[in-house]
């Protein structure tokens, strides 16, 4: 079929489903086709294989003629069944030590498990244990990473500190392979609002909070530098 043909036959298409559209859609189950149907109305014809009695041909009746729009057919085949999802929601547990974490030789059995289609999480030993689960994949840049599913906190001089432990590993993207591991930490910083903090917290990374405190000191120093003469 030439293009043009094509694009005439789609637009004869979309013209006889709107028109059928018109009146409230129901249907009607025949053994063969009328000579003249009306609109409004989804014609169900019996598929000619006779292999299910409950498969049906759909036709409309637009601009004088049957126009077949599909069949009632339901096709599975690419749907997952019970017994695969039961068999794959099992989490697969890689155990390592923090050594061998950054180890793409190593690390190459949990990379293999995500494209097998498995859950995964990796548990590293570090005098306490730490599990972090799949968080991305992103197979463009060949990027994969995993984030722990525990934080760590503490409360310092009246802010509390969130500490996040994170794992990327690059792999080519057309092999699959792991070239390199990294491990990561972040810090999330809090201050209360109701702590006066006499002690300024300093802020400890780019992007940190500032309490109220630690700005007027700073102003204070400045201002302080520049009447002496500090600049």
């Amino acid at each position: 079929m030439d293009l043009i043909t094509l694009a005439l036959s789609k637009n004869y298409t979309n013209k006889a489903v709107q028109e059928a559209q018109l009146a409230p859609t129901a249907f009607k189950v025949v053994d063969t086709l009328p000579s003249v149907g009306e609109t409004g109305f989804i014609y169900l014809v019996p598929k000619e294989d006779g292999k299910d009695k409950n498969i049906y041909t759909e036709y409309i009746w637009a601009e004088n003629a049957f126009e077949k729009i599909g069949d009632t057919e339901i096709n599975l085949q690419d749907y997952a069944t019970k017994e695969y999802v039961d068999n794959n929601k099992e989490v697969v547990t890689f155990k390592m030590n923090n050594s061998e974490v950054t180890s793409p030789t190593v690390f190459q059995p949990v990379i293999d498990a995500i494209f097998a289609g498995k859950m995964v999480e990796i548990e590293v030993n570090v005098g306490v244990k730490n599990i972090y689960r799949l968080a991305n994949v992103d197979e463009n840049s060949g990027l994969i990473t995993f984030y722990e599913l525990g934080f760590g906190s503490s409360n310092e001089g009246g802010f509390h500190r969130t500490k996040c432990l994170y794992i990327t590993a690059r792999i080519d993207t057309t092999t699959r392979q792991v070239i390199t591991v990294s491990q990561y930490e972040r810090f999330f910083d809090y201050i209360s609002p109701t702590n006066r903090y006499d002690t300024p917290y300093i802020p400890q990374y780019e992007g940190s909070p500032a309490t109220k405190k630690y700005v007027d000191t700073a102003i204070e120093a400045a201002i302080t530098g520049a009447i002496e003469g500090a600049y």
